[in-house]
């Protein structure tokens, strides 16, 4: 019989409740759907047939053209007693006498669920999508491919989006054209009366293969699947791939356009596939229709740009200086990157120096000074511990920006919208990550939202060499190459070099940039006046991007903060006027150190316990376009980690 079913828990069963929203709250995922339209796309484009173009339509039914009560109840069944059930704590759990609202999300161009889809565990060696799909969770064979996804539970997304926590899945497998119809409930540990029920169920056909051993199986008679593909408005027949029903979505509207719901909601699906999607839609890999009741956005390579302007300002902000950049990029033949040099083999990437042509550097310097973009080609060898290095690149394009700065970086298709990279004031940029072994590299590195890129994921840690380094060899990228393009003789010059940075302790305001005819000015100051100081207990000294803190002539502390912040020249003191879109310290800004113990680094400060008289710290990857205030304050032991 067709329905819903949860198995009992058994005494000896382990209690582990899952933390789906962990794996979607990232601070970088602005809205409750965003991670639905990343997973149904990601899923989508990962399961491309062998033209390699998607296309994707997402529907919304709206509040009061979703399915009626009476029809609704076909699927519901006696599954509400448990969606309903205490111990779920479902948010906001709907009126299952009402109109039920749902989202559709079909793909086309794809594959289906193919694979046994009576097999209950994973045999070694055979592709089994519809299993990975319905009856796995945090295993997928995606991990070591260049595939998007990687993690085998992006597709909770779809259940945590529903306001019961579930959903159904209609899938047509272009290896034996057959459709199943299977539904999945991810809930929590519950009881029903006197019965406790495990959290996970399942919408199907009990079949009895063993006695005290049932499975659930897909449907797959015409009359049930008829009727749904009908009730919920999908446009599949017999063409091979998936549709996804969510009942009662929860879609958070933010962005969006003053007007009814159902526009809203247009609006805040479309923000989320351009801004996670705006590469392959304008490489022509994926299209997108997006429907609600009177409401419709296609987005295609066409249209991308008139659909994007009719968001916010604040969205079209956010989003025009990447699709501008991917615009021109996908126009671009390969002739017209510069190719810089390889890193040396078998060594840790670095950014140095030579990597760029005394020809190419000028060509380039030339391009910016112009006002025109750049491409840029950068080779990287990636190395697995057990295995050869292999050749890889990726692709930068930069193009500058009046506004500031901003950076997006791309894997595979899908923007990473966690990674901090150090950009460079004045430059917008887009980083392309496309070929098969850097894909996979930072694939393997990705947290399960795949928003960030992790050195301590259980699928990368200890698996590469050169891990670190290579993940910010790629991030840093945009602000070496500036930093090679437009580094100077300024080393050689101490005026430029104060000019860079703000030094605590010096008297009078920092150097400003070269006026008219090269000639640095001071704002006008009084007179010095021979003031008694103490001895400084370290030195802070510049470097080419970045400060060295040294032991200074003073006693020595047994900590030091040092907080840090661009100098704006405005008044007021720059440290409180810190912003985390200038930049947001992490371990890799750390270049070198010695005889001490860093307690904190994040944000703008870095604290510090002194191990040796001799210490060292070097601290680089800041635009060296703008000048640096830094602050360092001596600490007791107990102090610096607060």
């Amino acid at each position: 019989m067709t329905q819903w079913h949860f198995n009992k828990r058994r005494k000896g069963d382990r209690k582990r409740e899952r933390k789906i929203a962990d794996f979607f709250s990232a601070d970088v995922i602005s809205e409750i759907g965003e991670p639905l339209v990343r997973e149904g796309i990601q899923n989508a484009l990962d399961a491309s047939s062998r033209d390699g173009k998607v296309s994707v339509r997402i529907n919304y039914s709206g509040k009061d053209e979703g399915l009626a009560p009476e029809a609704m109840a076909v699927y519901l069944g006696d599954g509400w007693e448990h969606f309903s059930a205490p111990e779920c704590e479902l948010r906001d759990l709907p009126d299952p006498g009402g109109n039920c609202p749902f989202l559709v999300f079909e793909d086309f161009g794809t594959t289906g669920l193919g694979g046994d889809p009576n097999a209950w565990e994973v045999k070694e060696g055979v592709d089994n999508p519809f299993f990975n799909f319905y009856r796995a969770e945090g295993a997928s064979p995606k991990t070591g491919t260049d595939q998007i996804g990687s993690h085998g539970v992006g597709k909770c997304a779809f259940g945590w989006s529903s306001r019961i926590g579930a959903f159904f899945g209609l899938t047509v497998r272009e290896e034996d054209h057959r459709r199943l119809l299977m539904g999945t409930a991810l809930l929590k540990y519950h009881h029903i009366g006197k019965n406790s029920y495990m959290p996970d169920g399942d919408f199907g056909d009990l079949r009895h293969e063993e006695e005290d051993d049932p499975i659930i199986v897909p449907v797959e008679q015409d009359e049930l699947l008829d009727r749904f593909s009908k009730d919920f408005g999908l446009q599949r027949d017999r063409t091979p791939g998936l549709s996804v029903v969510v009942p009662w979505p929860e879609l958070q509207v933010e962005g969006g356009l003053p007007g009814i719901e159902a526009e809203r909601k247009v609006d805040s699906l479309t923000r989320s596939v351009i801004r996670s999607f705006f590469d392959p839609i304008i490489r022509g890999r994926l299209e997108v229709s997006i429907t609600a009741p009177k409401h419709e956005v296609r987005l295609t390579k066409e249209t991308i740009r008139d659909a994007m302007c009719r968001l916010s300002e604040e969205v079209v902000n956010e989003l025009k200086p990447f699709v501008d950049l991917a615009e021109w990029g996908a126009a671009l033949p390969d002739s017209e990157f510069t190719t810089i040099e390889y890193p040396p083999d078998n060594k840790a990437p670095r950014w140095r120096a030579g990597l760029i042509s005394e020809t190419d550097t000028e060509a380039m310097r030339k391009r910016l000074h112009d006002g025109e973009n750049l491409a840029v080609r950068v080779p990287v060898y990636v190395k697995k511990k057990a295995g050869e290095q292999t050749a890889s690149f990726f692709d930068v394009l930069i193009a500058h920006d009046t506004r500031g700065s901003s950076l997006a970086f791309v894997r595979g298709g899908l923007l990473i919208p966690g990674v901090k990279g150090m950009g460079a004031g004045g430059y917008s940029a887009v980083v392309l990550v496309e070929d098969r072994d850097l894909t996979t590299f930072l694939g393997d590195s990705e947290n399960p939202a795949h928003t960030e890129w992790q050195t301590r994921q259980p699928n990368f840690k200890g698996k590469y060499s050169y891990a670190d380094e290579t993940i910010v060899f790629v991030r840093n990228s945009v602000h070496n190459i500036i930093h090679l393009l437009t580094e100077d003789d300024e080393e050689k010059d101490p005026a430029a070099l104060l000019g860079f940075f703000s030094l605590p302790g010096e008297e009078g305001d920092p150097i400003g940039p070269a006026g008219p005819g090269g000639v640095r000015k001071r704002r006008p100051k009084p007179p010095p006046k021979k003031i008694p100081t103490e001895p400084r207990p370290c030195r802070i000294s510049g470097t080419n991007d970045g400060f060295r803190v040294s032991p200074g002539d003073g006693k020595q502390p047994e900590a030091v903060e040092i907080k840090m912040a661009y100098d704006n020249r405005m008044r007021g003191n720059p440290i409180s006027k810190y912003s985390a879109t200038d930049f947001s310290l992490t371990q890799s800004n750390i270049t070198d150190q010695r005889g001490i113990e860093i307690v904190a680094c994040e944000q703008n400060r870095i604290a510090m316990k002194i191990i040796d008289s001799e210490f060292k710290l070097v601290v680089g990857g800041f635009d060296p376009n703008r000048d640096l205030y830094i602050r360092a304050e001596a600490l007791e032991n107990d102090d610096a980690g607060q």
